[in-house]
């Protein structure tokens, strides 16, 4: 699957590193499930194997803002996010990684959540990508 691929270009981003206050012993992602210590603002995520065919394989992934109660944090990591991967228009801006060779990534949906009982703020992004394996 290629979500370690596509975590690995957001954690090579200077600008989300920055947002997420990115720690030497943090990157600020985690898979399926935050730790109980985490601290916000972090992105949980998560994929499924969407379609195999004979030529271009489709992933779905979840990614999971939590920007803590920093609501406008919240929008600029969603924001940058989809600036580094809702390229469905910008096919000079495909992905290209050491295992796969990504020729569509599109936002497909989206939601906004605010957790009363933390004063937590959350968004999530569901983002259809179509690849191919190198060989």
């Amino acid at each position: 699957m290629i979500e370690n691929d596509i975590i690995t270009i957001l954690e090579a981003d200077a600008i989300l590193d920055g947002y997420l206050s990115v720690g030497a012993s943090d990157t600020k992602f985690y898979p399926v499930l935050a730790p109980e210590d985490a601290v916000a603002p972090y992105i949980v995520f998560k994929s499924n194997v969407g379609t195999l065919d004979e030529i271009l394989d489709e992933d779905r992934l979840q990614l999971t803002i939590n920007g803590g109660t920093d609501a406008g944090l919240t929008q600029n990591i969603r924001d940058r996010i989809k600036t580094l991967l809702d390229t469905q228009d910008e096919l000079q801006n495909n992905f290209t990684s050491a295992t796969y060779y990504g020729y569509y990534s599109k936002l497909t949906a989206s939601d906004t959540l605010f957790l009363k009982d933390t004063l937590e703020y959350i968004e999530i992004l569901f983002f259809n990508i179509k690849f191919v394996k190198k060989i």
